[in-house]
C-alpha cells in the first residue's frame, strides 16, 4: 500500500511539547482546595487529554462537586491559576526544542490543543517555539474539543493542506482519537501512556526525537 505524503505535522501541546501535566493538577488543586474537593491522582490521570469543561462535566456527573458550582466561573479561576504557572521554557521536554526547529525546516507546523489558548500560547512563547508554527488552534478558540476531530480539521485549513497530507503527534487516547476521525495519520508518543493505551495510533515513539520523528512520517 502506498504511504501517503506527509506535508504537515500538528502537535498536541501537553504531554507532547511540554511536561505540563503535573502543572494542571497544580492548577485544579489550587481551585479544588477553594471548594473544599480532594481528588485522587486516579482523577486527574483520567483527565489526561480531556478538556476542562468536559473534565468538570463528568465530576459534576458523579457528584463531585457541590450541587450549585459555578462551573463558568470554576473554568475562569483554573486558567488563570494555569496561565500563573505557565513557563513554556522550564517545562519543555528535553531535545524537543531542537526536534521542532528541525522538523520546521521540512514541514509547515502547528500546536493544537485542548487547553485554553491562553496558556498554550504562553508556553510556545517562552519556550521560544512561536517562529517555528504557522497557527496554533485551541479548544478555547470556537472549537469543539478532542475527541471531536474540529481542532485537528481547524488546523488544516489554517495550515491550507489537506487533512490527509497531515500528520499529529498525540500522547493521549483523546487525541489519537480526534487525529483519526480527522483522517490523518497519527504518531502516538509514549510520555504519558503506553503503546497499548495509544492503540488507535499508526506509529509509536517512546519518546519524541528529531531522528524517530522522521521515520515515522517516512523521511527516513
Amino acid at each position: 500500500m502506498k504511504r501517503r505524503t506527509i506535508e504537515a505535522v500538528i502537535f498536541d501541546v501537553d504531554g507532547v511539547l511540554f511536561d505540563s501535566e503535573p502543572l494542571h493538577v497544580k492548577a485544579w488543586e489550587k481551585v479544588f482546595s477553594r471548594l473544599g474537593i480532594t481528588l485522587w491522582e486516579s482523577d486527574y490521570f483520567a483527565g489526561v487529554g480531556v478538556a476542562d469543561a468536559e473534565f468538570l462535566a463528568g465530576l459534576k456527573e458523579d457528584g463531585r462537586l457541590p450541587a450549585g458550582a459555578d462551573i463558568p466561573e470554576i473554568l475562569r479561576e483554573k486558567e488563570d491559576a494555569l496561565l500563573s504557572l505557565a513557563d513554556g521554557a522550564a517545562a519543555i521536554f528535553p531535545g524537543v526544542a531542537e526536534m521542532v526547529a528541525g522538523i520546521a525546516n521540512e514541514y509547515r507546523l502547528c500546536a493544537a490543543s485542548n487547553s485554553a489558548g491562553r496558556f498554550v500560547r504562553r508556553m510556545i512563547e517562552t519556550a521560544g517555539l512561536s517562529p517555528f508554527f504557522a497557527c496554533v488552534v485551541c479548544a478555547t478558540d470556537g472549537v469543539r474539543p478532542k475527541p471531536a476531530p474540529d481542532i485537528y480539521l481547524r488546523a488544516a485549513e489554517l495550515l491550507g493542506v489537506p487533512s490527509s497530507s497531515c500528520a499529529v503527534v498525540e500522547d493521549s487516547a483523546v487525541g489519537a482519537r480526534a487525529a483519526k476521525a480527522a483522517g490523518m495519520f497519527c504518531v502516538g508518543v509514549g510520555h504519558s501512556l503506553s503503546k497499548d493505551q495509544l492503540g488507535e495510533a499508526d506509529a509509536f515513539l517512546e519518546r519524541l526525537t528529531l531522528a524517530g520523528l522522521r521515520e515515522a512520517l517516512g523521511r527516513e
